[in-house]
């Protein structure tokens, strides 16, 4: 025999009920015992009748197979065919609380969306990742392929695959036209994907294309995904869509192995074809990349995308590192995610970054970075290597007039550290660095760096730093910030700010508050800056900036200790950009 064993060949208004016993037991056992195409269950319409009220649940669906990638799948809604295609008309589909093994694809979901058809589908509760005498699901546990609207994935155990074929594996994906859905309290673990080739290992995956709309992705669980292929592995990755929310999600021991190079990778991953992306009160911790490529937190290419209160823990990689990195964006707003323990371990020409704007030919722009806490960011590489905290590069190391109208402001960072460096500027840490860009506003930011992690003699470091490709007359505005640097090592070297641009690229610097140890230079511009009036004249305005030594309550929390600061106490000034400080007031 061949093809599907148990057809719904347009019926509706049908249940079938594992349970013997009216409870959540699976008594029943449904095993296909076909070598060709099989399928276990198909539910299928008939033409353009639509099917209604189907229910499968508290069963045990078993597969012969899981060698074939296309052909081989457990639960089928489509139309009488049963294959990938063409899709069906249905609505009102339960797949519920059932144990799903050995097959290729296990939910496979190919619907029409006309009116309501294609829309109240319920997959909950089901296991998917029995492995026990090769039970495995292949490569697509769940796999939506077409319009669903409104439908409810929940629930679901996913995991315990292991492969080395040439194919890519997805946990959960969502495919072309998916709307108004939710994929929530799943979850996906113990997936190993060794190929070695250009194959995807992502734990959810939303390809909705531009009709999908309004899909949320929350609550979920992701855990031990490990990946030797040379294409980026992810938690949860967006191809595209609009108005995708990604809320509330747990992502931690992922592995890259493979070389992914330039492909974008990490716990959160968003392409450049998505629109509107919210991403927000996730939790990435423990990520880990041992081959040349790309790494973040969260990395998104988005032109619209907006990412808070997220937490992004414990990222270490060969070469790039970043805890969250936004390419090409605009209009949107950074603020409120805490990044720690950002390290990189290779070569000089790679860095750690706790946080990433990057763009270029002015595609980055109308952003608001805010309330950010950024910290431990270390470059442990022996020789030589930089790291930065906070960095902006919104034209991509090039001078432009273009203005970015980007606001940096009360933003913490602190613990920022390079094993070794050298004398040359750009080279070692800095806290918050402006490498391109104009129309950027620094306002209320708190910077302290204190760590020394090696010994090396001509470490170069800054607490804010400029770089020589910001040109344009009047690109930065510099206000209300705290700039500390007593870092150990060569003190003459630690700099409060250091600029590698003309003092003209400031339309405005002042009330500032510049700090480094007795011996170091405060600053740098055009040459080394030793003392406060040495700053003011080399950077220009500053008549209200400060060298004050600020107390902070511990070293982990960069509050002002107002009991020991009362020399500091209220020297900022009102900016309308921005109203309230770092604490709120």
């Amino acid at each position: 025999r061949s093809g599907t064993m148990i057809r719904f060949n347009g019926a509706s208004n049908v249940i079938i009920d594992g349970s013997s016993n009216g409870t959540s037991s699976r008594d029943l056992v449904i095993q296909d015992t076909a070598l060709t195409t099989p399928r276990v269950i198909g539910i299928g319409s008939i033409g353009a009748d639509t099917i209604n009220n189907i229910v499968v649940k508290n069963t045990v669906i078993r597969n012969n197979i899981n060698s074939s990638a296309t052909t081989s799948i457990a639960v089928v809604l489509s139309d009488t065919a049963f294959n990938l295609a063409p899709a069906g008309y249905f609505k009102n589909i339960t797949i519920q609380n059932n144990k799903i093994q050995k097959s290729a694809r296990g939910i496979f979901v190919a619907p029409v969306e006309v009116g309501t058809i294609g829309q109240g589908v319920l997959i909950d509760g089901n296991i998917l990742n029995d492995s026990t005498n090769g039970s495995q699901i292949r490569n697509y546990p769940i796999f939506v392929n077409g319009a669903l609207n409104g439908a409810t994935i929940s629930n679901n155990q996913i995991g315990n695959m292991s492969t080395a074929l040439a194919e890519a594996v997805y946990g959960i994906i969502i495919s072309t036209g998916t709307k108004n859905s939710t994929i929530t309290g799943n979850t996906i673990a113990n997936i190993s994907h060794t190929n070695g080739g250009a194959y995807q290992l992502l734990g959810i995956g939303c390809n909705t294309g531009a009709t999908g709309i309004n899909n949320v992705v929350s609550n979920n669980t992701i855990t031990n995904l490990t990946c030797s292929n040379t294409s980026g592995s992810a938690g949860i990755y967006v191809f595209n869509g609009n108005l995708l929310t990604i809320s509330g999600n747990t992502i931690y021991k992922l592995s890259q192995t493979g070389a992914n190079g330039n492909s974008i990778a990490g716990a959160i991953a968003v392409g450049s074809a998505p629109t509107n992306v919210t991403v927000s009160n996730n939790t990435m911790r423990n990520l880990k990349q041992t081959a040349a490529g790309n790494w973040a937190g969260i990395f998104s290419l988005s032109p619209s995308c907006t990412m808070t209160n997220n937490i992004v823990d414990s990222l270490s990689a060969a070469y790039y590192c970043y805890g969250i990195e936004m390419e090409g964006n605009k209009n949107s707003t950074i603020s409120g995610n805490r990044v720690s323990n950002i390290s990189v371990t290779n070569v000089a020409t790679y860095r750690p970054m706790g946080m990433l704007v990057y763009g270029s030919s002015n595609s980055t722009y109308g952003m608001n970075i805010t309330n950010n806490n950024i910290s431990n960011i270390k470059n442990n590489y022996t020789a030589t290597g930089l790291a930065y905290g906070l960095c902006i590069d919104a034209n991509a190391g090039a001078a432009t007039t273009f203005n970015s109208n980007i606001t940096v402001s009360n933003n913490v960072v602190y613990d920022i550290a390079s094993y070794a460096g050298s004398a040359t500027y750009g080279s070692g840490p800095e806290g918050i660095k402006i490498i391109s860009g104009s129309g950027i506003g620094v306002y209320h930011n708190t910077v302290n760096l204190a760590t020394t992690l090696g010994a090396a003699g001509s470490l170069t470091s800054a607490a804010f730093g400029v770089g020589s490709a910001v040109t344009n007359a009047g690109a930065l505005d510099v206000r209300n910030n705290i700039f500390a640097n007593s870092m150990s090592t060569a003190p003459t070297t630690a700099y409060a700010i250091y600029s590698a641009s003309a003092n003209t690229v400031f339309s405005n610097i002042n009330y500032n508050d510049y700090y480094v140890p007795a011996g170091s230079n405060l600053g740098f511009i055009g040459s080394a800056r030793a003392n406060l009036a040495a700053v003011v004249t080399g950077f220009g305005g500053n008549a209200n900036s400060v060298s004050i030594q600020p107390s902070f309550r511990g070293a982990t929390d960069l509050h002002l200790n107002l009991a020991n600061n009362a020399t500091l106490d209220n020297l900022g000034t009102p900016i309308a950009a921005v109203t309230t400080d770092i604490d709120g007031e």
